[in-house]
């Protein structure tokens, strides 16, 4: 049998199997409607955990970006010793920048922040603020740790890491992640058992057809794969409309919460709808998709046992 011969015949071969795919959700219309629609409602579920995941995660990372553990330098410390301290923090590991805010710098910030030069009247000669190392880390759960070697240090007077904040923050992020994870696989074995009862009618139908089949010396992958076909589409379908559905929602959800707050004032952001919908698509297809493939595969198993 030539190449030429071969490719034909599975050409023919993925002809038929997606012709009879097709044929099966038009044959069982209601049944086939019914199964996107549900399917659809769990995707629908699925990406407003995958939605929230994504965004909690986002703004951890602005709290990383922006989180800052204040190291006071005691007012009886000499600037040159003050530089020396930096050169110390310096050799600490697990930080990742540090910058030196002088006491008439943070006077000037406390100015420009509140316009009221009766407040700060004589201050620039009698300063009672300090000079404070502002810094940023490479992970916030190292900051207990960078804390405490920081405080060992000779000329520093406090430390502060508002400890508190990012244990709660920390805390949230992993249980935000650890129900993300359960409801998908939840939502999969909603979907699978969906779509294996859907196609279920479809065997059943076709039941005599396939017997004849299998006794005239079909493989089981060539009976299962028009079913197989008929999963993934309901798959591939609800997750259109998923995708369609939360790509308008979330831009609308978006831009209302951005005029709501007022964009300029925000401290963090949502993530945008273009950073959302990547993977919010690719997660959706690949969980309708595999859902309709096992679901199709449980089907028509037992009746491949003949």
């Amino acid at each position: 049998m030539t190449k030429k011969r071969v490719s034909i015949m599975k050409f023919r071969s993925l002809k038929y199997f997606i012709l009879e795919g097709l044929k099966n959700i038009w044959i069982n219309d209601f049944m086939s409607l019914a199964s996107i629609l549900t399917v659809t409602a769990s995707l629908l579920i699925f990406s407003l955990f995958l939605i929230g995941t994504l965004n909690v995660n986002h703004v951890m990372t602005q709290v990383r970006d922006q989180y800052e553990v204040l190291v006071i330098i005691d007012a009886a410390t000499p600037p040159n010793r003050t530089l020396d301290i930096g050169e110390e923090i310096n050799a600490i590991p697990k930080i990742k920048e540090k910058r030196l805010v002088t006491k008439l710098e943070a006077l000037n910030e406390m100015k420009e922040s509140i316009n009221d030069e009766e407040i700060f009247a004589g201050l620039e000669i009698d300063n009672p603020l300090r000079d404070t190392y502002r810094i940023t880390l490479d992970n916030l759960e190292d900051s207990d740790e960078v804390a405490n070697a920081i405080r060992k240090i000779s000329g520093v007077a406090n430390v502060k890491t508002s400890e508190d904040i990012v244990n709660g923050l920390l805390s949230i992020t992993r249980v935000v992640n650890l129900v993300s994870f359960w409801i998908y696989v939840l939502l999969m074995i909603i979907s699978i058992s969906i779509i294996t009862n859907t196609i279920r009618i479809a065997v059943y139908a076709r039941r005599k057809e396939i017997n004849i089949m299998k006794f005239i010396g079909a493989t089981n992958w060539f009976i299962r794969w028009p079913f197989v076909v008929e999963g993934i589409v309901i798959g591939l379908i609800a997750g259109g409309i998923t995708i369609f559905v939360m790509f308008n929602a979330y831009g609308y959800v978006t831009s209302s919460f951005m005029d709501f707050l007022g964009a300029g004032d925000m401290t963090f952001t949502l993530q945008s709808v273009g950073e959302v919908i990547g993977t919010l698509s690719l997660s959706v297809i690949i969980l309708g998709v595999v859902s309709g493939m096992f679901g199709s595969v449980i089907s028509v198993t037992k009746h491949l046992k003949v």
